[in-house]
């Protein structure tokens, strides 16, 4: 009968509208992820790069110590900054 279809359609249409709807909410939580995964990315290069900048400070340091006489470096975290005062 025709109120049976039209109560089938409607129920189809909630079914796709339903469908739709968690589609979108599974492709924000995947477009959420992948920032979240970029941003990861992104710490990381940072602390790999803060790691390598840390060794050759502390190289240069060495090497300061090694060549240079008499001089005066302020601290380390100076170092870090580049702001090592060396008076030769």
């Amino acid at each position: 009968s025709t109120a049976t279809n039209v109560l089938s359609h409607h129920a189809l249409n909630r079914q796709v509208k339903t469908r739709e709807k968690k589609r979108g909410r599974e492709k924000r939580g995947e477009k959420m992820k992948e920032r979240e995964r970029e941003r990861q990315t992104e710490i990381e290069i940072e602390r790999e790069t803060e790691r390598e900048r840390a060794i050759i400070v502390y190289s240069c340091m060495q090497l300061a110590f090694l060549f240079i006489p008499r001089r005066t470096v302020l601290s380390e975290e100076d170092g870090k900054r580049g702001l090592i005062v060396f008076h030769t």
